[in-house]
């Protein structure tokens, strides 16, 4: 992880478990939309949860493991690539506000 992006997200539970939200960076010039869908969960009430997460930058389809765990009240979010390695691309922390997860994140 290099610590040159910076930026802020929000996601949206589905009744389904799924997420969808927007994210913005420093290093972009306008909200994105991002998509997940619920792998693993023990508990389908919170964002706790294992998905497959997927966004499009232009034309390009990025696609990742997201990993959201709890502590204390706030969640960690954990983006890693979809290939053997499995090297985190990005690292987040958000809390919940109105049912909506918001947080920051950094590469």
């Amino acid at each position: 992880m290099n610590n040159n992006i910076k930026g802020c997200f929000y996601f949206i539970k589905t009744i389904n478990g799924n997420l969808i939200g927007e994210f913005i960076n420093n290093k972009i010039d306008k909200h994105i939309v991002e998509s997940a869908n619920l792998a693993e969960s023990e508990n389908n009430k919170n964002f706790q949860g294992i998905y497959t997460t997927i966004w499009l930058q232009g034309k390009v389809a990025h696609k990742a493991k997201l990993v959201i765990t709890e502590k204390e009240n706030t969640y960690l979010l954990e983006w890693f690539e979809m290939n053997i390695k499995g090297d985190k691309m990005f690292e987040g922390i958000a809390k919940i506000e109105n049912g909506i997860l918001k947080g920051q994140y950094n590469d």
